[in-house]
């Protein structure tokens, strides 16, 4: 067994109940160490073991200081596709709404999550760090707020993704694009108040729901501002 004091540096001293941890291990990985005490390896960034860089693949031989630094901020290449756990139902129509590709049940498993994030490549957003344990996620993140509005915010930031808002392109109820419409083409399913009210509609291509600017857009368009607004100090 091996003497191991760890050190959790920056935002995962609020993931931690203690810190500094210290700790007897065997024969082991870093990633397994780390792990024990509660932080996925998905989250794991720069490792220095007795004042050496070491990959979480590595094995301990020795006691040891572990200083734990989080992953930086980290662009998406290409199109954000997240897939999220059961806890996050707010979360996901707030992606939505900003025109990112979100995938959501309140009912998926968590080997189901597992198997399309690897199947579609998706990223893997969850309050639930079991999850992000599992050796063959490369791309996940555990959402630290309990606050649907503060976790957008979390999402966007680590992921950059400020830039790549869409706003009221993708359906709340399934996921799919969303298009203009012409109001003839729908005027016998459009409500008799907001058929007086509104002239502009969007349907979903998949399951045919009907958007409008209604009150319902309003707030929305609340958060939509508020994003933009921060993001130009990024």
């Amino acid at each position: 067994m091996y003497l191991l004091k760890i050190f959790f540096q920056s935002e995962f001293v609020n993931l931690i109940k203690k810190n500094p941890v210290s700790i007897k291990v065997p024969r082991t990985s870093f990633k397994s160490i780390i792990e024990g005490v509660g932080i996925p390896h998905t989250e794991i960034g720069i490792l220095i073991f007795n004042n050496e860089n070491v990959n979480i693949s590595n094995i301990i031989t020795e006691d040891g200081i572990l200083l734990v630094y989080p992953k930086k901020s980290e662009a998406i290449k290409g199109e954000a596709r997240f897939i999220l756990d059961v806890h996050l139902g707010t979360l996901a129509k707030y992606l939505r709404m900003l025109g990112f590709d979100t995938l959501y049940k309140n009912d998926y498993e968590d080997r189901e999550i597992v198997d399309i994030a690897l199947r579609e490549s998706r990223v893997i957003l969850t309050r639930d760090r079991g999850i992000l344990k599992r050796a063959s996620i490369k791309h996940g993140y555990l959402i630290r707020s309990f606050c649907p509005r503060e976790q957008l915010d979390e999402v966007l930031t680590k992921y950059q993704l400020y830039e790549k808002i869409r706003p009221l392109t993708r359906c709340l109820k399934c996921n799919s694009e969303i298009v203009l419409v012409a109001k003839e083409e729908i005027l016998e399913r459009i409500p008799p108040k907001s058929r007086k009210n509104f002239d502009e509609f969007y349907v979903c291509e998949k399951c045919h729901k009907i958007y409008w600017k209604g009150s319902h857009y309003d707030r929305f368009k609340k958060i939509i501002e508020e994003v933009s607004e921060k993001n130009k100090k990024y």
